[in-house]
């Protein structure tokens, strides 16, 4: 199986998987990751990406440093690694990316407002 470079976030992450199952580990944690699943993976987290031979398609959305100080004042998720399948996590990670496929000016809203609707605590868990 091919493996990419082990590498550090600059940004906290979500990856939204809507293809095949690969196997990312954060830290020393493994993560399989399903179609439609959600990894949430906090900025600097040392992590890696391991695939199989068919292809796989991943959304990754960062949030930047500076709107990440005003969600840290009303949740903590995305101060740690978790991973979310299924439930209404993936039911806005495939919102996203039917914003995005068609992205215009309200569809950027649309990410922006979904994206924060995923930082729920409540959504998540």
């Amino acid at each position: 199986m091919p493996r990419l470079a082990v590498s550090l976030s600059r940004a906290r992450k979500y990856c939204s998987h809507n293809r095949r199952v690969f196997t990312e580990t954060v830290g020393r944690k493994p993560y399989e990751v399903n179609p439609c699943s959600v990894i949430f993976r906090p900025a600097g987290e040392k992590h890696s990406n391991r695939y199989g031979k068919s292809a796989s398609h991943c959304l990754i959305i960062e949030v930047r440093p500076q709107r990440l100080s005003e969600l840290r004042e009303v949740t903590e998720i995305l101060d740690r690694a978790s991973y979310v399948e299924g439930g209404m996590i993936s039911s806005l990670a495939l919102r996203i990316l039917r914003e995005f496929r068609t992205l215009d000016a309200v569809g950027r809203l649309s990410i922006e407002a979904l994206t924060l609707e995923m930082t729920d605590d409540r959504a998540a868990f």
